[in-house]
């Protein structure tokens, strides 16, 4: 059984971020460990604070405020991000994913799925189908990745996967290869492409298998 997923909340509106915490503590998975905003000094870092999860509540994200991010992600170094906004804008998603957030969410849109979604991300398993196919149309007039050709055959069959939303351990069953071998592949891929998460694999393989 997998161990519940440790969660850090920053947002400047207390009613806001009281939303997200009841959205989610409806499933047992989530633990929240910090709830707070960083402008008032709510966050006291700690070496023993090691969430698996940092939700950044933005309403109204900025340049500056995504560089936070940076920030952010050398103290908590093992954990995913997810960019969470009122509104759905290109601009955000795509400075977001720069800065290296793994995921983005538009508050009051499919909130009931928000967990599946999160799980996904934090476990490193198979997005929601529907969310990768608006990533690919977002990402495909907006966001160009090279078409690398140094790639194993091994490689590109694990994109493939991968871009029609299969999970780590249903590719491992397909290829019939331990799971640890395919994250280890998928590593190989992130640093052979410069890409930095899933999300932006999926880009990548929709180029590659649709051009």
């Amino acid at each position: 059984m997998p161990s519940p997923i440790q969660v850090v909340l920053f947002g400047n509106e207390d009613r806001s971020r009281s939303g997200i915490r009841q959205v989610l503590l409806q499933d047992p998975d989530f633990i929240f460990i910090v709830d707070g905003t960083r402008e008032k000094g709510d966050f006291l870092f700690s070496e023993d604070l090691l969430p698996d999860l940092v939700l950044l509540e933005q309403d109204q994200p900025s340049k500056e405020k995504l560089k936070d991010v940076g920030d952010l992600k050398a103290i908590f170094p093992q954990a995913k991000f997810v960019l969470i906004t009122k509104t759905f804008e290109m601009w955000p998603l795509f400075e977001a994913m720069r800065w290296g957030i793994q995921g983005y969410l538009v508050k009051n849109s499919n909130m009931e799925r928000w967990a599946d979604y999160l799980k996904a991300i934090v476990r490193e398993e198979s997005l929601p189908t529907d969310l990768i196919n608006q990533m690919i149309k977002t990402f495909a007039e907006n966001y160009h990745v090279e078409i690398s050709r140094d790639l194993t055959y091994r490689e590109k069959e694990i994109i493939r996967w991968v871009a029609q939303g299969v999970s780590n351990k249903e590719i491992a069953e397909k290829l019939q290869i331990s799971e640890y071998t395919v994250k280890n592949h998928l590593k190989n891929i992130f640093n052979k492409l410069n890409l930095k998460n899933r999300v932006q694999l999926v880009r990548y393989a929709y180029e590659l298998y649709h051009s």
